[in-house]
């Protein structure tokens, strides 16, 4: 039987986060939390830490002060370890790559890349799970935090790969056999 590589359609697990860069961080940050509802997790040189309520992550937005508004670089999360280093193949393959680096917090080892048009992105797989404050402990275990009731109150910057219903559940139903359930 001759081995097939895995496809790569489901090597992207979400995207992981975003930076923006503004000219006015104390509009911004003011404007994340208390229009959008996002929560502060953190800050670091230039750059403050925001999550929507419902992030299983560190962060989901990355607000860093800049001389001009922008998008700094847009974060993937690979699927799997072994996931990651097929993209970094592709990635590289297509000469894309700038290379490894140190992830930012809350993240592991982290792969800078360019995409065609010279947007600079990132691709990692190790994550800190958030572990929310004492004043903010989610109702059910399968939320993140508990809903900050402030501004729109966004739940997620993005969702995973979207597949069919039926497709969710078998994906679902496999994941329940291979952990033993």
């Amino acid at each position: 039987m001759p081995h097939l590589e895995p496809s790569p359609r489901h090597e992207i697990a979400h995207l992981g986060h975003v930076e923006l860069l503004t000219p006015e961080p104390e509009k911004s940050l003011e404007f994340f939390v208390d229009v959008l509802g996002l929560t502060e997790n953190g800050s670091r040189g230039d750059s403050v830490y925001l999550r929507t309520w419902d992030d299983h992550e560190h962060h989901s937005v990355k607000l860093t002060a800049a001389k001009t508004s922008g998008m700094g670089r847009t974060a993937l999360r690979a699927s799997s370890e072994d996931a990651l280093k097929r993209r970094v193949a592709a990635i590289e393959a297509r000469g894309l790559g700038i290379g490894w680096e140190d992830g930012d917090t809350g993240i592991g080892p982290t792969y800078v890349f360019r995409d065609p048009d010279g947007h600079e992105m990132e691709i990692y797989w190790e994550t800190q799970k958030y572990d929310p404050p004492k004043h903010l402990p989610p109702s059910l275990k399968n939320q993140a935090q508990a809903y900050p009731a402030r501004g729109v109150c966004v739940r997620r910057l993005a969702t995973s790969t979207t597949w069919p219903r039926t497709r969710r559940r078998t994906a679902a139903s496999s994941a329940t056999r291979s952990a033993g359930g």
